[in-house]
């Protein structure tokens, strides 16, 4: 009973345009209250031109071509869909059932905690002969202390006398190796100046002597280069003076081969004059 076809809006046929309606009037103007940039160039920046705002009058009234408003379109219902209903043989998606957890309790004095049985120390070092001893864990700080002094300080007394008797029975360099390591971890900025010392002789005895040869053969590399480009240049030169000299020598060779024919032609007419007086004579 319904066409698909017919729009949802339509024009309101009721609607009246407003008494004072401005159809001639823009719906904007510039911003009277907006004035130009001291900064702007017109150059550079090009034209300026105020921001629009809406026109009071406008917005009291109205601007421009009046439309009339749009309404819902009684006669339209809209595209045709089917009905949607309950599949019958859909189940849902499926989950694992849900059981009580055995595993599951309750801590009710979160706060008490049971007796510590054991300390687990995750350590990396490069250093070998670390050990751990004497571990204590408690909120009371003179009770750590006294316990420190009942165990470590004692420990640690023996330990260094043991250390140091070692040391005094090994004696000589290795001694004094031991010590030396020991002062230069404690003074890391000292082990640092001195490696830099060490460093000094090396670059003094291997890398500038050997920048310096590189320089030198760079120099005489460049000295041999201009030495053949003398070279060169003056081949070239003596080529030139050796074929103006040829070209020299063939142009007189020519002048003289024509200075013999003329010859040759002067001969030949005096032999010809005494043909005829001889002939003359006759």
């Amino acid at each position: 009973d319904g066409d698909e076809n017919v729009p949802e809006m339509m024009l309101d046929d009721t609607a009246v345009k407003p008494e004072g309606w401005l159809d001639n009037e823009p719906i904007q103007i510039p911003d009277p209250t907006q004035q130009k940039p001291t900064d702007w160039d017109d150059e550079m920046d090009g034209k300026w031109e105020a921001p629009m705002v809406p026109k009071p009058k406008c917005q009291e009234i109205g601007c421009g071509e009046w439309k009339r408003p749009m309404i819902h379109n009684p006669a339209s219902k809209g595209k045709w869909h089917a009905p949607i209903i309950d599949k019958t043989a859909f189940r849902g998606t499926w989950k694992p059932r849900q059981v009580p957890n055995p595993d599951y309790y309750v801590e009710e004095h979160p706060h008490i905690v049971a007796k510590i049985g054991g300390i687990g120390i995750e350590l990396w070092t490069m250093q070998e002969g670390i050990m751990f001893d004497n571990v204590v864990v408690s909120y009371n700080m003179n009770a750590v202390e006294a316990f420190t002094k009942e165990t470590f300080a004692k420990k640690h007394e023996i330990e260094s006398a043991f250390f140091a008797q070692q040391q005094a029975a090994q004696g000589g360099w290795t001694a004094k190796l031991m010590a030396a390591k020991d002062y230069l971890l404690q003074n890391p900025l000292v082990a640092v100046g001195s490696l830099l010392v060490g460093l000094l002789p090396i670059v003094f005895c291997f890398i500038l002597p050997r920048r310096k040869r590189a320089e030198q053969s760079q120099q005489q590399q460049q000295h041999d280069n201009a030495e053949k480009d003398k070279k060169d240049t003056d081949t070239k030169t003596d080529d030139k003076k050796d074929t103006k000299a040829t070209e020299k020598t063939e142009k007189k060779d020519h002048n003289d081969e024509k200075k013999d024919d003329k010859d040759v032609g002067k001969v030949s007419k005096i032999e010809e004059v005494d043909d005829k007086d001889e002939k003359n004579k006759k």
